[in-house]
């Protein structure tokens, strides 16, 4: 039973990123567990980017919400590294 609830537990913090990610935003690396996440990014531009942080920083699903690397390519794209302590308490 515990294994399935965490697993559920992932699955939501998956569907929160599905959710609150602007279209313009693919995932390339996520590492997660009941604890922590981590993933590398890359956004579409620069409002998309500040989008999707803000996201992660006004919402209690996460904390100590941490910009690892950012960097802007020549068209404008933004790929950026974030990690973020996961309050799994807050998705149910």
């Amino acid at each position: 039973h515990t294994i399935s609830a965490n697993q559920d537990s992932l699955i939501k913090v998956i569907r929160f990123l599905q959710q609150r990610s602007p279209s313009d935003t693919s995932f390339t690396n996520l590492i997660l567990n009941s604890e922590k996440i981590s993933f590398l990014a890359s956004s579409g531009n620069l409002r998309s980017f500040s989008y999707m942080l803000r996201q992660l920083q006004q919402d209690k699903k996460f904390s100590e919400v941490t910009l690892q690397d950012m960097n802007r390519k020549a068209d404008g794209r933004i790929d950026f590294k974030i990690d973020a302590k996961i309050n799994l308490k807050e998705f149910f």
